[in-house]
């Protein structure tokens, strides 16, 4: 586990930095600089990331249905304003920690209502809905749950956190891009990297049947201590009002995406 988490001023200080150099790095400072200089700031900017990346906290978000082990995964829960929240990778993050039965993590988050306007220096973020979904391709496979919790970030929304396990890890041909990525980085069963893939799988929102076959499960909201994984009715997480199509924030301008219609793009094919 990590031991050098920082506060949320430490971490304001770090992205403040961060920012400041990136755009130093960018068209059109970036041409007015010697190649020197150039180099210094590029430097300076992936090591602010890499620290950034490093001394994000883990958040203990679900807990698999199949064994019971906790699922610890690197969350940025002070603010949209830094790269975490980015579609394309900036860095490499510290991987999620579980157990062998975890597949993929999706999510949503609900900004009740607010511009998420701290974001405008990010290009793009890609939060999901604004409510629970589940993927029915993927509770197709064999022996797959998904398992629903929420949480808040530092600015008052709510977030959703939906958990894929099986008995088995899938091949990533059959899975999809996790929360907030554009994009899939594939992996067979054995974690030799083939490639990448956009998943454009259909969503479902109408949670009731899935609830009912135990497909899905759910961690109340705000239990991110016991994180006891239910399957009891009433759901909290069903029916809930707000946005049903994916949201995509462009420099702090949040809108709406049409919904996925079942067709991927494959790059290699």
């Amino acid at each position: 586990m990590k031991d050098s988490f920082f506060t949320a001023e430490e971490r304001q200080q770090l992205i403040s930095r961060y920012w400041r150099v990136y755009r130093q790095t960018a068209w059109p400072i970036r041409d007015t600089l010697t190649p020197d200089e150039r180099v210094a700031a590029y430097e300076a900017e992936e090591a602010l990331l890499r620290e950034y990346a490093e001394r994000l906290p883990y958040v203990s978000i679900s807990r698999c249905p199949i064994c019971g082990t906790v699922l610890e995964y690197v969350v940025d829960v002070m603010g949209l304003d830094g790269p975490w929240w980015e579609s394309l990778d900036t860095v490499e993050y510290p991987e999620p920690q579980g157990c062998e039965h975890f597949n993929v993590l999706l999510g949503a988050v609900d900004f009740h209502g607010r511009p998420p306007v701290e974001a405008r220096e990010l290009d793009e973020i890609l939060p999901g809905p604004g409510v629970p979904y589940v993927i029915p391709d993927l509770l197709q496979l064999p022996g797959m749950q998904a398992v629903v919790s929420s949480f808040p970030d530092g600015m008052g929304d709510t977030c959703y956190a939906m958990a894929y396990f099986a008995p088995q890890r899938f091949h990533g041909a059959l899975l999809h891009q996790p929360w907030l990525r554009q994009r899939q980085e594939v992996y067979d069963e054995n974690g030799s990297y083939e490639g990448w893939r956009v998943g454009g799988n259909k969503w479902d929102f109408d949670l009731g049947p899935w609830l009912e076959r135990q497909s899905l499960l759910w961690i109340a909201p705000g239990d991110l201590s016991s994180l006891i994984v239910r399957k009891d009715a009433p759901c909290p997480y069903e029916n809930l009002p707000g946005v049903r199509q994916p949201q995509i924030i462009r420099k702090g301008d949040l809108s709406l995406l049409p919904l996925p219609t079942g067709e991927g793009f494959e790059p290699f094919e």
